[in-house]
């Protein structure tokens, strides 16, 4: 907040002409309003916001809200922005306040004279402000665009060298590309990247929503139109997805011989894409389901080899057994041993994962359990939902000592050892102090090890040769009947 209020560029004062262009029907008040959560008349929808208040992404917007806002009255937190910033809410302690912002704002261009010089082309309405819930706020609204000329204008771009013997993804976009809306792209789309990682299902609608996965909806906006916040002109006639797999990363896509080609951008990166763009993270494609191979589910013999071990239910509860977890655990995963994680677990279950997540084990099966998946639902097995972030979550039991760690994710599409769908990997995890000491107890000579790195540790149950169900003794290396 202290960068925004440093800048000289950006006024959060009203203009004081307050050009407002109301459309009719769109003064609030108590009519239409639908009651939502026992805050009937005070929750507002904003839309149609200026660029310039987009330009560095969730916060920028949040901040530039919240500094209009709150001259009409008190507010309950902070206002709510949607991933694609093209959407937020915000909620008043008293319904006078709200109808006076929406009195007062709707319809009020914010645009700093630079952008309004930049594109004076631009058709733009002005802020949208509505009652939740009100007739006008749930109204099918497209955000106001450039003429069909101002599109054209674009600079065409020259791939600067051949891409052709390059993978999927580095085909040169055309320049014709959103233009003529979404109604190309839309279907299911079954989305592959250049180092092989997990495909993951996009579906796209005719107007532009998308679906990553199962849960994180998202809106296309042509490259380089108002609604556009990263204004690359060298991706100038493509679509945009900003926030595409979480916050701080974007895509860009086109079609081309109908595949979906895919350039994947994050603020971590510091490659330079084919076009001259930097945080380039690499290519991909995108193939219409009923195109795409589909997996193969795992074999149901090795399914039942790979189970935990399951017992009934200890008496003393659900959570009983999370006693055993107590202690500060050093985190780690097969796909990047070098990286770890502490997590720091009571004997009532109440994770700290790093410094600032808390969260807590619950048994998995339980009616806690928020994914009740029945591959995990075994005794002495917890789950630890939303791990690392949103849409994450990890199934763990102990070993020897250790902690198996299962991690799975709403965008993968990897298949777990039990046969669980969304899988990401293996970890597992040691008392802190412990990470390169040999398990004490024996261990079957037949269980894998992921190598040098680890030592003499084994992968324990992640692959468990061992069939049907387990005695207790072969937690300890006895081996099982």
């Amino acid at each position: 907040q202290a960068a925004v209020e440093g800048s000289s560029r950006r006024s959060f004062a009203p203009p004081p002409s307050f050009q407002r262009r109301r459309a009719s029907g769109l003064r609030s008040g108590g009519k239409g309003v639908r009651p939502m959560d026992g805050q009937a008349g005070t929750r507002v929808v904003l839309r149609n916001f200026p660029r310039g208040w987009c330009s560095e992404g969730k916060d920028l917007l949040r901040v530039s809200l919240q500094a209009q806002l709150q001259v009409f009255g008190p507010l309950k937190g902070q206002p709510w922005v949607a991933p694609s910033l093209q959407e937020a809410e915000v909620t008043f302690h008293s319904p006078k306040d709200a109808e006076e912002a929406i009195e007062v704002l709707h319809g009020v261009d914010f645009r700093e004279p630079e952008e309004v010089s930049a594109n004076p082309k631009l058709e733009y309405d002005g802020l949208f402000v509505a009652m939740k819930g009100s007739q006008a706020a749930n109204q099918p609204w497209k955000r106001s665009a450039a003429p069909a000329a101002t599109q054209a204008d674009a600079p065409k771009k020259v791939p600067r060298k051949d891409f052709g013997s390059l993978p999927g993804g580095c085909g040169p976009p055309p320049v014709e590309a959103g233009q003529g809306g979404f109604e190309e792209l839309a279907g299911v789309w079954c989305i592959s990247y250049h180092n092989n990682d997990a495909d993951m299902n996009y579906t796209i609608e005719a107007n532009g929503e998308v679906r990553v996965g199962k849960k994180r909806w998202l809106q296309l906006v042509p490259a380089g139109s108002f609604g556009d916040p990263k204004q690359d002109s060298n991706y100038a006639g493509t679509y945009l997805l900003n926030n595409a797999h979480r916050e701080d990363t974007w895509e860009y896509l086109w079609l081309e011989d109908g595949v979906l080609q895919v350039h994947h951008f994050s603020t971590e990166d510091t490659s330079t894409s084919p076009y001259g763009s930097p945080n380039f993270w690499g290519p991909g494609i995108g193939r219409r389901s009923d195109q795409a191979q589909v997996q193969s589910q795992p074999d149901k013999g090795m399914m039942q080899m790979q189970q935990p071990w399951g017992g009934k239910r200890p008496k003393g509860g659900w959570n009983q057994g999370t006693a055993a977890f107590e202690g500060v655990w050093t985190v780690m995963y097969e796909a990047d041993q070098e990286t770890t994680m502490p997590y720091t677990i009571s004997a009532s279950g109440e994770v700290t994962v790093g410094k600032k997540r808390h969260l807590r084990l619950v048994a998995a099966g339980s009616n806690l359990d928020t994914r009740q998946d029945p591959n995990y639902a075994w005794e002495g097995v917890y789950l630890l939902d939303q791990c690392h972030r949103e849409d994450t979550w990890e199934y763990m039991w102990i070993e020897f000592g250790q902690i198996c760690i299962h991690h799975f994710t709403e965008y993968d599409t990897g298949m777990s050892p039990f046969g669980s769908p969304h899988f990401w990997g293996c970890g597992m995890a040691f008392l802190t102090g412990q990470e390169t000491k040999a398990v004490a107890a024996p261990v079957p000579s037949l269980w894998p090890t992921w190598g040098g790195s680890v030592g003499a540790t084994p992968a324990v149950s992640y692959w468990r040769p061992m069939v049907g169900v387990q005695k207790k003794s072969a937690w300890g290396g006895g081996g099982a009947k």
